[in-house]
């Protein structure tokens, strides 16, 4: 019953998620089958226009229009850091960094990844560019369980490995939002 209603409110907000992770091919069986029962819009990321055509829209980093301006305002988001604006524009050729930006422009409703990379270098770009959400100190991860008719959310079992009790009490809570957040 969870998933159907997951579904459900997928097909009626019909949202545009990038994949970055374009040449694995459960990433493109995933896309497809998401198209092809009309859940969201799947947009493959390119770091250069592929050999190939796919029935599914695509980004592609070296002829996007928008490069410069991704560069120049990564450079506004990092500049506290010293990013100079040739690093940020090769930080950009990176499919998932790319994805980020393009999201933080509203490009894109969200991104999908970690199948082919680790969850580090997804977390990483996604930390630096979009940040926590306000309010929020300690960022945290989530997934469900399902069992038969019970849903159950397992909070953080891949990003804070040894949280303090503030911070276990801000990830419940967090948690507990987005549990709602789901029905």
């Amino acid at each position: 019953m969870f998933i159907n209603t997951l579904k459900k409110k997928a097909a009626t907000k019909k949202k545009t998620i990038l994949f970055p992770e374009y040449d694995d091919p459960r990433i493109l069986k995933a896309a497809h089958t998401l198209s092809k029962e009309s859940l969201l819009t799947p947009v493959l990321v390119f770091p250069k226009e592929p050999k190939k055509k796919f029935p599914h829209p695509i980004l592609v980093i070296d002829n996007h229009p928008s490069l410069s301006l991704y560069a120049n305002e990564l450079v506004k988001i990092r500049k506290k850091k010293g990013l100079t604006l040739q690093q940020a524009k090769e930080w950009l050729k990176d499919p998932i960094v790319f994805g980020i930006m393009a999201l933080s422009q509203g490009e894109a409703d969200g991104l999908l990844s970690g199948a082919k990379h680790p969850t580090a270098d997804t977390l990483r770009p996604a930390l630096q560019i979009l940040k926590t959400e306000k309010g929020t100190k300690t960022a945290s991860s989530f997934f469900f369980m399902i069992k038969e008719k019970e849903v159950l959310l397992f909070a953080d079992c891949a990003l804070n490995v040894d949280p303090n009790p503030e911070e276990l009490a801000e990830i419940a809570l967090t948690t507990a939002r987005s549990a709602k957040n789901f029905g």
